[in-house]
């Protein structure tokens, strides 16, 4: 898996420089509800999922079990690439008007135009 991390959320995307910041920052009841569909900037689809960890709080004197968002790779090589680049291409139409997203633009250039608008 190949940082940025492109995270869709029903049109809207989002680009995270690390998957780190992605797990920290996606709702865990959104992954629940298949809300996103991930790729890293190669194309590769990634898998998001959650599992339970337990938490301290007040000291330890109490330790809930939350759920926190996990980021891998659900296939090795990079088969989702066009898909990616459709999306990248409608989101920069809709935000930024179709000059900024030229067809012919290759998945870095459309990657790195993106990330002006909904980069973190």
């Amino acid at each position: 898996m190949k940082p940025p991390i492109v995270i869709d959320s029903n049109g809207d995307l989002y680009i995270y420089k690390s998957v780190e910041l992605a797990e920290s920052d996606l709702e865990a009841i959104d992954v629940k509800n298949k809300e996103y569909v991930g790729y890293d900037c190669e194309g590769r689809l990634l898998k998001i999922e959650t599992v339970p960890k337990q938490r301290k709080v007040l000291w330890g004197l109490f330790k809930p079990v939350l759920d926190h968002v996990v980021i891998g790779c659900a296939e090795s090589e990079p088969a989702h690439r066009d898909d990616l680049k459709k999306k990248l291409v409608q989101y920069l139409e809709k935000v930024a008007g179709q000059e900024q997203a030229p067809l012919n633009a290759t998945l870095s250039e459309l990657l790195e135009k993106a990330a002006v608008f909904c980069g973190s």
